[in-house]
C-alpha cells in the first residue's frame, strides 16, 4: 500500500463514514474516525431487543445486485464471500389482501429486460408497455411528481399504481406518489429493473446488519491501523497544530493540514457548522415504522421477502434466529403509529405468509423512525441540493446516504458518498499540492 503524508479525520461512524475511511486508507492516508454512539454503523446496525429476545436490525434495508459499491466493499473486506450476506433469487413475490391474489416479478438473468414481455414474469393484468412506463419515469422533468407523470397512463393507471407503482415508490423513496420525484424514482428503477436479474438479486443479512455488514468493515479497518474511537461525541472543532487529533470535553483539536470529513446527517452537520443552520432547518424528513414479530417456533415461510399491496403492510422480511422465526414489517412514509399497530397488522401478515389462523406472535415490537430519510419530493431534493452547495461553498467535506444526489437515501448511496468524500479530501488541491 502506497504511503501518503495525508491524514483524514472523519466525524461519524455510519456506513458513509466507514466507506470514507476504507477508501482513504487504501489510498495510503492515515485515518482517524470519531463516533458518538458506543458502536459503529449508524442506522445500518443491529441490537439485542429485550422484548423479542433476539438480535434485531435497526431498520430493514434491502440490498440488491444494483448496489455495486456496497457489494464491492464487502467482497474486499471479507473474501471470498460477499461479506456475511446471503444471495437470494431475483424474484419478488407479491400478495393482494383485498383479493387474495398472488404473483411474482421475475426478471431474467441477462442485462436486457426481456422478462417484461413474459406475462408469467410480470404484474398480472399489465402489459409490456405498462412495465416500460416505470423505467420511462426517468425521462420526467425535475419538477414532476410520480402522480403527475402517471396521469396520462390511460385505463390501466389505477391498476399499475396499486399493484406496482405505489409499493415501489414508497419502498425506494419513502414518499407517496403524490409527492415523490418521478425522475429520481425512474432513474433508480432503470438501475434495477432495466438491468436484468443480476441487478435485481436481493442479498440478506441472516445474522443481522451489524454482524454481516458493519463488523467485516470494522475488522478490516482496525487491521489496517485505522483509529476508530466510539463513544466520542464531537461538539466543536478547532485547529491548533495538534500532532495527533485529540478530543477533550467535546472539542476536537486538529492539525492545520488534517483533512476533515463530516459523515453526519444535516442536523448534526449544522450543529458543528452554525452557518448551515438555516439551510438544515429548511430540510424535511419522512418517517418509517418497523414492526417486528417473534414466533415461538421456527416455521417454514414462503420467501425471505414478500411485497404486499393495497395495505399498510408493505414489505415483509423473514429470517430464522435461534430456533425461532423473526418477521419484520416495513410501513413507509408513515405517521406516528397507534399503540396497537402490531395487533392491527398481524392478520394481514399472517395471511400474506399463509400461516394458520392459530399462529400468533409470542412477542412484538414497534419502532418508529421519525427522521428515517429526507423528503424525496422535487422540492425536497432542491432543498437538499441547496444545502450541499452551501456546505461546499463553506469548504465543508461531508457525506451520508442523504448526500449522494443521483440516488435516494440508501446503503449504496452512503457507500458512494463516503468514497467520493475521501477522494475529495485526498485531491491535490486539498492536500496543498
Amino acid at each position: 500500500m502506497a504511503r501518503s503524508k495525508a491524514r483524514v479525520v472523519i466525524v461519524g461512524g455510519g456506513l458513509a463514514g466507514l466507506s470514507c475511511a476504507d477508501h482513504a486508507r487504501r489510498q495510503g492516508a492515515e485515518v482517524v474516525l470519531f463516533e458518538a454512539a458506543p458502536q459503529l454503523g449508524g442506522r445500518c446496525r443491529s441490537y439485542w431487543d429485550q422484548s423479542l429476545q433476539a438480535i434485531t436490525d435497526n431498520g430493514s434495508h434491502l440490498i440488491l445486485g444494483a448496489n455495486p459499491a456496497l457489494l464491492d466493499i464487502l467482497a474486499r473486506v471479507n473474501e471470498p464471500s460477499v461479506g456475511g450476506l446471503t444471495a437470494g433469487h431475483p424474484r419478488f413475490p407479491f400478495y393482494d389482501p383485498t383479493s387474495g391474489q398472488r404473483w411474482t416479478l421475475a426478471p431474467n438473468s441477462g442485462p436486457l429486460p426481456w422478462w417484461m414481455a413474459a406475462p408469467e414474469r410480470r404484474v398480472p393484468g399489465l402489459g409490456l408497455w405498462d412495465h416500460l412506463r416505470l423505467i420511462g419515469l426517468a425521462l420526467a422533468s425535475p419538477p414532476q411528481t410520480v402522480a403527475e407523470r402517471a396521469k396520462g397512463w390511460g385505463q390501466q393507471h389505477q391498476r399499475l399504481r396499486d399493484l406496482i407503482l405505489d409499493p415501489l415508490c414508497k419502498a425506494i423513496l419513502n414518499t407517496p406518489p403524490e409527492q415523490a420525484s418521478a425522475q429520481l424514482l425512474g432513474r433508480t428503477l432503470l438501475r434495477i429493473l432495466g438491468r436484468g436479474g443480476r441487478a435485481c438479486r436481493p442479498y440478506f443479512a441472516p445474522a443481522g446488519l451489524s454482524e454481516d455488514v458493519i463488523a467485516p468493515i470494522e475488522r478490516w479497518l482496525r487491521a489496517q491501523g485505522v483509529r476508530l474511537d466510539c463513544g466520542q461525541r464531537v461538539r466543536a472543532i478547532t485547529r491548533g497544530g495538534a500532532a495527533v487529533p485529540a478530543l477533550a470535553n467535546g472539542t476536537l483539536n486538529l492539525a492545520a493540514q488534517d483533512r476533515l470529513v463530516l459523515a453526519l446527517p444535516p442536523r448534526g452537520l449544522a450543529a458543528l457548522v452554525p452557518a448551515l443552520s438555516e439551510e438544515a432547518a429548511a430540510l424535511r424528513y419522512r418517517a418509517i415504522t418497523a414492526v417486528h414479530y417473534r414466533l415461538a417456533d421456527s416455521i417454514a415461510t414462503p420467501e425471505p421477502l414478500l411485497g404486499v399491496v393495497k395495505s399498510p403492510v408493505e414489505w415483509i422480511f423473514c429470517r430464522q434466529h435461534d430456533g425461532a422465526t423473526l418477521i419484520s414489517v416495513t410501513v413507509s412514509a408513515s405517521e406516528a403509529p397507534p399503540p396497537d399497530l402490531a395487533a392491527q397488522l398481524w392478520p394481514t401478515v399472517r395471511a400474506a405468509l399463509a400461516l394458520t389462523e392459530k399462529t400468533e406472535p409470542m412477542a412484538a415490537r414497534v419502532l418508529h423512525h421519525r427522521n428515517a430519510t429526507l423528503d424525496q419530493s422535487p422540492q425536497g431534493l432542491r432543498a437538499r441540493d441547496h444545502f450541499l452547495t452551501q456546505a461546499q461553498n463553506s469548504g465543508i467535506l461531508c457525506c451520508g446516504d442523504w448526500a449522494e444526489s443521483p440516488l435516494p437515501n440508501t446503503l449504496e448511496a452512503a457507500v458512494r458518498s463516503g468514497r467520493r468524500a475521501a477522494k475529495r479530501a485526498l485531491s491535490p488541491r486539498n492536500l496543498g499540492g
